[in-house]
């Protein structure tokens, strides 16, 4: 799961699919119920890096099923999130903005992400969402994320740490961009 992780982190889509197909292979021999909702989340990621759409989301609904299987709800935000990715690459907006109010409504109820593995990545599908429907709410969210990744790289003890922490992740990147060109347009 790791290497497909890294793999698509890259932008190697090929080896992030072969990685998170053997994780799932691996899992499933084990009877492993999580790690199999992990390797389908990453193996949904994977699909939507190589514009497999449709498999990313069945992939994205496997690991959603599991989780909710499981009672694991905070864990369930991430195939969620995955899934308004892929509403948002096919532009169904309604489907995203179904999914993203999930996300929203679970959020309200002062429910948290720390049991996520990146809850930036959730935090950036749901701006992603508000932003495209011009929802006020996209200010608040972007700014959560962004107190969220300024929490995370206040962990490092220099600047290049922290720079390479942000950088090297698209999602990290995306949040610390997209905040930094809105406070420059306020």
């Amino acid at each position: 799961m790791n290497l497909s992780r890294v793999a698509e982190v890259q932008g190697n889509a090929e080896e992030a699919v072969k990685y998170a197909q053997n994780a799932m292979e691996l899992s499933k021999t084990v009877r492993d119920k999580t790690a199999e909702a992990w390797s389908y989340l990453y193996l949904g990621y994977a699909y939507s890096l190589s514009a497999q759409l449709e498999k990313a989301k069945k992939a994205f609904d496997e690991a959603l099923n599991i989780r909710r299987e499981l009672g694991q709800s905070g864990l369930a935000m991430e195939p969620i999130a995955g899934l308004i990715q892929v509403a948002l690459q096919i532009n169904d907006i309604l489907l995203a903005k179904s999914l993203m109010e999930e996300i929203m409504g679970y959020l309200s109820e002062g429910a948290t992400l720390d049991t996520t593995e990146e809850p930036l990545r959730v935090y950036l599908a749901c701006y992603n969402v508000l932003e495209r429907i011009r929802d006020p709410r996209s200010v608040q969210i972007l700014d959560k994320a962004k107190q969220l990744l300024e929490a995370q790289v206040s962990k490092f003890n220099d600047e290049q740490s922290r720079r390479t922490y942000i950088d090297n992740i698209p999602w990290r990147r995306a949040i610390e961009s997209t905040w930094l060109a809105k406070q420059a347009k306020s």
